[in-house]
């Protein structure tokens, strides 16, 4: 059914005619914005679904109301796609799956299926257009206690911890809107003798933040090292940390200018106690030393072990990958090219058991290297017709599966092995520009929202 005026919907058995519920007034809201109703069943669950005014489906299951279908409170599942209002919805059979079907005015037809993304939850927007994310596991002593978390930044300087669980903020962060949110990372690093989880946080304000992931607090004041004088201007590209050449270290990516010359750096950090502001130290030469050979702004750095050497990987602009030691500050090998104007996103880590580098390129390919000898893995993996944004990976019911985003608005999955598509892929509401992911969890920036989508978890051991 479709009513752009829509403002109550009630629940009617069809054998008897007699109402079987209503929607609360709380919902209101949500009604006013349905632009198309369907009551079905999806995967032998009863379920209300509903399309609305910016595109956005939405799946209740109504098994577990007995007056009626609150829209006020959270749907069991969402999904993003449509660019304009969605018109019409049915549900028709795909070999062995369900499939929602949605027709739009934006003149597209989609198919949604409910079971390989069981899950695209939109938290609560940000204020500008989120910008990184990243997804860290908060480690309780209580196993089955432990939570995703989910931290990310936007372009109005804002930046949010979230519960990859219920979409909702972990904490109360007061907004900043202090300059573009560049980079989010999050590590184990000491605090008063104590191993804290910290998100870290970088914009162009020239400033790095520090924040305990349980509790939310600040870890000591703001830093950057970076001074703005005589002709010398510069900010933060990216942010990563975790363990470099024995010491807990910040590694800051930043560009700039020192009078008519533009150079690209990377500032490494290292304190034993990090809410110790003034115990911070400086361990590379910032300017003109050994990291200031990028041709163009570094947008990702990561850390990693590659045969129990410990690793920093940056990606650049310029078009380039490069591979540093993280004991002596030395190029590892010569620069990687990609052949592509510039690298959005790198992943590393063990893949099928071998070391590889990803690399998520402006051509909207996919690159891939062994970590350990630097050879090229293959030919570039077409991914996204337009850029390729983001890079990661997730866990499938049959394995690792690599996740990548670009500004075609999809989210795709790929076989390792193959690397053929391993699912349909997934449109987004607006083209998505960072993912991460945390076992079969996959969050994505899209707009201003983050998009949770959950692929087949692997079976239980």
């Amino acid at each position: 059914m479709t009513n752009p005026l829509l403002r109550e919907i009630r629940l009617v058995d069809v054998e008897s005619g007699t109402a079987v519920g209503r929607v609360p007034l709380g919902g209101y809201e949500a009604v006013t914005h349905c632009r198309t109703l369907l009551c079905t069943r999806l995967n032998g669950v009863p379920v209300v679904v509903t399309g609305d005014h910016t595109g956005e489906i939405s799946v209740w299951d109504v098994t577990s109301y007995e007056d009626g279908v609150d829209f006020s409170s959270r749907p069991a599942h969402s999904f993003t796609g449509h660019f304009r209002a969605v018109k019409d919805l049915a549900v028709t059979t795909v070999g062995d799956r369900e499939v929602l079907v949605s027709g739009g005015d934006d003149g597209a037809v989609r198919l949604w299926d409910t079971q390989r993304f069981r899950d695209a939850v939109r938290p609560a927007p940000f204020a500008g257009a989120i910008t990184r994310l990243i997804v860290a596991r908060l480690a309780t002593s209580d196993s089955a206690a432990s939570r995703d978390l989910v931290i990310a930044g936007d372009t109005a300087g804002n930046w949010m911890v979230g519960d990859v669980g219920s979409g909702r903020p972990a904490h109360a962060v007061p907004l900043r809107r202090q300059g573009e949110v560049t980079g989010v990372a999050a590590a184990e690093l000491p605090v008063a003798g104590t191993p804290r989880l910290l998100g870290i946080v970088c914009s162009t304000d020239q400033l790095i933040r520090l924040v305990d992931l349980e509790t939310g607090e600040p870890v000591g004041a703001p830093f950057g090292g970076i001074v703005e004088s005589m002709g010398t201007s510069c900010q933060w590209t990216a942010v990563t940390a975790g363990s470099l050449a024995g010491r807990r270290v910040v590694v800051g990516a930043a560009t700039g200018h020192y009078r008519r010359h533009e150079y690209n750096t990377l500032y490494v950090y290292a304190a034993e106690d990090w809410s110790d502001t003034a115990a911070r130290k400086l361990l590379s030469e910032p300017l003109f030393g050994p990291f200031s050979r990028h041709g163009g702004p570094v947008p990702c750095v990561v850390l990693g072990t590659v045969e129990g050497r410990d690793v920093l990987v940056t990606g650049s602009l310029d078009g380039h990958v490069r591979v540093w030691d993280g004991r002596t500050f030395e190029w590892a090998t010569e620069p990687l090219g990609t052949g592509s104007p510039a690298v959005f996103d790198l992943w590393l880590g063990e893949l099928l058991d071998r070391d590889v580098t990803l690399a998520a390129c402006a051509d909207g390919t996919i690159r891939r290297w062994d970590a350990r000898t630097f050879e090229i893995l293959g030919e570039p993996v077409a991914a996204h017709d337009g850029g390729a944004r983001g890079v990661s990976v997730a866990l499938g019911e049959n394995g690792p599966v690599v996740v990548t985003t670009g500004l075609d608005g999809f989210v795709r999955t790929w076989d390792p092995v193959t690397w053929n598509a391993y699912g349909p892929a997934h449109p987004l509401l607006y083209p998505g520009t960072a993912l991460d992911c945390a076992g079969s969890t996959v969050m994505v920036a899209s707009g201003v929202t983050l998009v949770r989508l959950d692929l087949d978890a692997p079976p239980a051991s």
